[in-house]
């Protein structure tokens, strides 16, 4: 519901300054460029470590573990030792 009233406000800002001022679409390349960034760096996340177990993608869910140790500045390899309570219930 928060982002449905977030966008109807967008939106209601859009028109109030489509129909005050001449000068709305200055006011608009900010929110275009940062939904660009946004949709950019949504197309480039992982799952979720979290769903990835829960489907049973152990591997891929170590390869997003690994992608976070590298980002914090932490030894990746030492996700390899990683044994997943589902995974050990599966053997």
């Amino acid at each position: 519901m928060w982002f449905f009233a977030e966008a109807f406000m967008f939106m209601f800002c859009c028109y109030y300054f489509m129909a005050i001022s001449k000068y709305w679409i200055p006011l608009m390349i900010p929110n275009i460029v940062l939904t660009t960034i946004g949709l950019i760096f949504l197309y480039n996340m992982p799952e979720s470590p979290r769903f990835l177990v829960s489907t049973h993608k152990f591997e891929k869910a170590r390869q997003v573990f690994k992608l976070m140790a590298r980002w914090n500045g932490k030894d990746p390899d030492l996700v390899d030792t990683f044994v997943f309570h589902e995974e050990h219930l599966n053997e």
